[in-house]
């Protein structure tokens, strides 16, 4: 039986392990580009990417343009689509859109790209989430004899151009067979709309994200916990830890300023950037961090998310069992299952350059500026009135929250 863990020292919850298979579904199933034997080999090669020597060296430099070599692939594809999955791999925050154009169509089609996409942040949903609790990687699915193998090369209506380098369907435009992809989210955000060239990876997606962080009304009841080990204040520190390991813009913009406002509305002023702005703690990505005053009860979620994140991976055991005496196995396993979480957001965010919504740029100006998130290679120019009006904004977000939190919860 797949992702069993009934011999797993941990309490994981049932709707992960729901989640983990929606995700192997996905990938073992042909799709609307590639192959199930395709999917498959995307997955292997996101394993490979893994322990790959150049990409460690291409990492490295300064441009990872100045450094040739071949990758330590494990399948057949094409290099340019091994080349592919390795970069939003390991490298995801230097993708571009230039670079895309020289990818698309030239190698592979635009709908293969975002279908590719979707099979890697999946894998690397799972796989991190694993790694991140010293569990065995699961077994990828296998193509089931006599399975339809031909791709239908299905295209969605309603796909609009500009705010991303992918096409997307408008948030108003989900009609016949798409009418239930954004069903209930009055406002789809562009990270949720990023993958809907391939509407069943939205299904995945929205599935996967339901269980690993919240539900679509959830996001903005900033004051609870909603029956997680963590405190709401612990859940966003960790998905911003994350995202701006993986120095994304988008998430790192979204859930810094959710940090800052589900602190405000506990009537708590947390200092963000003392949190967030410092050394390394366990020689991550970043290498060595120390905890200012008022960080304290953070050290032990941060040090792992660090470990796990990281090239060493001899750090991830003594940090994990500090984290568990500290905060219990519940926890863990919530900042588990953060973390492979927003490895996935992180990348569908990079590898298809989505603009940072515009009520999120404007609420979150704030927290752009005390990180000083504008250095990221993927920021987007200010679209919502400018960091005067981010910075008045600010002032009553709480009570924004408070209102858009009951409106979300009347309507459910």
């Amino acid at each position: 039986m797949p992702f069993n863990y009934s011999n797993v020292p941990y309490p994981i919850r049932d709707d992960l392990r729901k989640a983990n298979l929606k995700a192997w579904q996905f990938i073992g199933e042909t799709g609307n580009w590639w192959s199930v034997e395709d999917h498959i080999a995307i997955a292997r090669e996101v394993r490979a990417a893994y322990n790959c020597e150049f990409c460690r060296e291409r990492r490295k430099a300064l441009s990872p343009y100045q450094v040739e070599g071949l990758h330590d692939s494990r399948s057949d594809l094409l290099k340019a689509v091994v080349d592919t999955v390795h970069r939003i791999v390991t490298d995801p925050s230097r993708l571009s859109e230039e670079w895309l154009k020289k990818l698309v169509p030239s190698e592979i089609s635009m709908g293969q790209y975002a279908e590719l996409v979707a099979v890697v942040v999946f894998t690397m949903n799972v796989d991190t989430f694993h790694r991140a609790l010293g569990l065995d990687l699961e077994e990828l699915p296998k193509a089931l004899a006599g399975e339809d193998t031909v791709p239908s090369q299905y295209t969605p209506a309603g796909l609009e151009e500009g705010a991303a380098w992918v096409p997307m369907i408008g948030q108003d435009q989900c009609t016949g067979a798409e009418q239930d992809l954004y069903e209930d989210i009055p406002r789809p955000t562009n990270v949720l709309r990023a993958l809907s060239l391939v509407p069943d990876a939205v299904r995945c997606q929205r599935y996967m994200e339901n269980r690993y962080y919240f539900m679509p009304f959830q996001v903005m009841q900033v004051g609870e916990n909603h029956d997680r080990a963590l405190s709401r204040t612990e859940i966003e520190l960790v998905a911003t830890r994350v995202s701006m390991n993986n120095e994304c813009f988008y998430c790192a913009a979204s859930h810094a300023m959710l940090l800052q406002v589900s602190s405000e509305v506990q009537g708590k002023q947390e200092d963000i950037a003392n949190l967030l702005i410092s050394e390394d703690s366990a020689g991550g990505n970043g290498g060595g961090r120390h905890h200012p005053h008022g960080a304290e009860d953070y050290a032990q979620l941060l040090a792992f998310v660090d470990a796990v994140m990281g090239e060493d991976v001899q750090l991830i055991p003594p940090t994990r069992e500090r984290l568990e005496q500290e905060h219990g196995s519940s926890a863990l396993v919530d900042v588990a299952a953060l973390i492979g979480s927003f490895q996935r957001m992180n990348r569908i965010a990079n590898a298809t350059g989505i603009e940072l919504d515009k009520e999120v740029d404007l609420l979150s100006q704030q927290a752009q500026s005390e990180l000083a998130l504008d250095k990221y290679a993927q920021a987007t120019e200010t679209t919502a009135g400018g960091k005067a009006l981010g910075w008045l904004v600010a002032k009553v977000r709480p009570v924004l929250f408070k209102m858009a939190g009951k409106r979300a919860r009347d309507r459910v």
